[in-house]
């Protein structure tokens, strides 16, 4: 009937916040009365003018798809860790979820924080001298397969970050004397900088890749990168296999790139390998 179709049509455009719902409404209104006034039936006129639902859908307002989008949008975390002398150790986690593991007892020394703008696991700069152990201890955090991060940033002083599993858009590493150790890596940017700890990587797989060192020795097996840039003091550079752009110096530090030796700054290296 008239009546329901038209009392349908109005619940469907309130689910879809449609702009201007009484004109929508008084327009299927009279093109109802005009089928009425042609000798159509209820049923031929609501099968010509279609389902409630499905016109709504026509009328859906921007805000009501921002809300949807929302919905569908998968939840990303930024990752944020600060420590000083403990390393860092990423893995995937086994059921899916994020998990932080000390191990080591005094970890109130620690701020933990998670909420929509993500998860951040920080040291108390006001309780730096309370951090007496004999030895650095290891913060394990297992990450989730399904949630990628917009980025990941980990910065330590002398604890050695070692990175086995990470889905992230961004990820940046950064240490005084602390190694870097990175598995497989498949993300859009890296930027791993040390003073004097080594940075060592299998496999990098990104848009844009840079690595930073004053003493420090760099060690790559594998670099898949668009754009490459490697640089450091006194450092060796050995990279086993890489492709796209590539700029690497290096003052005093021996450089060994796809099985071609360079020996010193002069022999700047800049250039397309692939």
């Amino acid at each position: 009937m008239k009546e329901t179709y038209l009392n349908n049509l109005s619940k469907e455009l309130d689910s879809v916040h449609a702009k201007n719902k009484e004109e929508i409404l008084k327009k299927y209104e009279k093109r109802y009365d005009f089928g009425l006034e042609s000798g159509m039936t209820e049923e031929e006129i609501e099968e010509k003018l279609g389902d409630p639902s499905e016109i709504a859908k026509e009328y859906q307002s921007v805000e009501s798809d921002k809300k949807q989008n929302k919905k569908e949008e998968k939840t990303s975390y930024n990752l944020i860790v600060k420590t000083i002398n403990d390393s860092v150790k990423l893995v995937k986690s086994s059921d899916n979820k994020l998990h932080i593991k000390f191990d080591f007892d005094d970890y109130d020394n620690y701020n933990i924080t998670d909420n929509d703008k993500g998860v951040k696991v920080e040291y108390l700069k006001s309780k730096y001298f309370a951090l007496n152990r004999k030895k650095p201890g290891e913060i394990l955090i297992e990450v989730p397969e399904n949630t990628t991060f917009d980025l990941a940033e980990i910065t330590s002083a002398s604890g050695t970050i070692q990175i086995d599993f990470i889905n992230c858009i961004k990820l940046n590493i950064s240490t005084t004397s602390g190694a870097h150790e990175l598995g497989k890596i498949d993300t859009k940017i890296v930027n791993l900088a040390s003073v004097n700890g080594a940075i060592k990587s299998d496999d990098i797989n990104a848009d844009r890749v840079t690595m930073s060192s004053v003493s420090g020795k760099i060690e790559a097996k594998t670099i898949d990168a668009s754009t490459v840039i490697i640089d450091t003091i006194s450092g060796d550079i050995s990279i086993d296999a890489t492709e796209g752009k590539l700029k690497i110096t290096s003052i005093t530090g021996n450089i060994l790139i796809n099985n071609t030796e360079y020996n010193s700054f002069k022999d700047f290296v800049k250039g397309v390998f692939k």
